[in-house]
């Protein structure tokens, strides 16, 4: 991964307990994937900015098996088992976001062996939004209009979200 831009990070604790994190970012010092090693496995997180290049959806941490259980900037297998997600995909309609197909927050046991069906032992289903949203005012200031969560009960668009108001300030 010589052409990212990295941050690697190695804690030494007690009991001989070693914690390591890898952030990957892209010319502007974006954060694109956070990275760590949690008991001998990689867990990543996939954070996508909009055309704006602000932080606008953040993916639910996702332990890697097999031959991806290493760090390394991955292309795919963050929000969607299929195909790379990308900005296209949630801002140019941010109340209809492209509905994500993974398997590991489908709430379904879709393990072909005993390792990879420990690990998705009781995960609960996100129902297509394995992200959380954020959207921004339109009106240059960069304020945060609406934050959705996770599932479909809290995406982006549903009444329980958090949405914000501000005032003209004198």
């Amino acid at each position: 991964d010589g052409d990212k831009n990295w941050i690697y990070t190695r804690i030494f604790t007690e009991e001989n307990k070693t914690n390591e994190h890898l952030t990957f970012a892209d010319g502007l010092q974006q954060v694109r994937q956070d990275q760590t090693k949690v008991e001998g496995r990689v867990v990543g997180i996939q954070t996508l900015q909009d055309y704006a290049g602000r932080d606008a959806l953040i993916s639910l941490p996702i332990p890697f098996v097999g031959s991806q259980n290493n760090f390394g900037f991955k292309n795919r297998g963050f929000i969607s088992d299929e195909q790379s997600f990308s900005t296209a995909d949630f801002d140019l309609n941010p109340y209809n976001p492209a509905l994500i197909d993974n398997s590991y927050y489908s709430g379904n046991d879709l393990s072909e062996n005993q390792q990879q069906s420990i690990i998705n032992a009781n995960v609960p289903d996100a129902e297509g939004f394995p992200y959380t949203r954020m959207i921004y005012q339109n009106d240059g200031t960069g304020r945060l209009r609406e934050e959705g969560g996770v599932g479909e009960t809290h995406h982006v668009g549903n009444k329980s979200t958090k949405t914000f108001y501000t005032g003209v300030q004198e």
